[in-house]
């Protein structure tokens, strides 16, 4: 997991059961990596890209 370090920095500050809000625009590759990591934390993860990804990871374009 290349972002691995930044990931969990973000991770650290939240606790088990928290919801994870990722509203930064990453490729859609990233989405698995960042999922994994909250679930390993007990967080849920929610992809909401402000601008520029217009596909869902594992979804239809929109």
């Amino acid at each position: 997991m290349p972002h691995r370090a930044a990931i969990e920095g973000a991770a650290d500050g939240l606790r088990a059961g928290q919801i994870w809000l990722q509203t930064s625009t990453v490729g859609v590759d990233a989405i698995p990596e960042l999922a994994a990591v909250a679930q390993e934390y007990g967080l849920r993860l929610i992809d909401a890209p402000v601008m520029g990804t217009r596909q869902l990871h594992g979804g239809d374009a929109r």
